[in-house]
């Protein structure tokens, strides 16, 4: 399933990463989580999709990796798209959950 993270079609990229990344989604949490925030950071800073940078986005926000609030402060404060209602959202909700 990691290699569909890099997957060239973006919906398929989207889909590997809400499968991976959602914990509701599985029987147990994946144990390594380490690489999968570090892809994850990447993906939702440079994807060519926004559709899967928000996906990353809302990931991060719930993954609990401490680097996860820098990165949203950096996609709010860098990226006028609607990705900066979705960082702010995560972001807000990191903060106080």
């Amino acid at each position: 399933m990691r290699l569909l993270l890099d997957d060239p079609v973006p919906r398929v990229r989207r889909a590997a990463l809400h499968s991976i990344s959602s914990d509701a989604c599985k029987v147990s949490a994946l144990p390594n989580r380490e690489n999968l925030s570090t892809k994850v950071i990447d993906m939702a800073l440079n994807d060519s999709s926004i559709r899967v940078r928000r996906v990353a986005a809302d990931s991060l926000a719930e993954s609990g990796d401490q680097r996860a609030v820098a990165v949203l402060k950096q996609l709010f404060e860098e990226d006028a798209s609607l990705l900066q209602k979705t960082a702010r959202d995560m972001l807000m909700r990191s903060m106080h959950g």
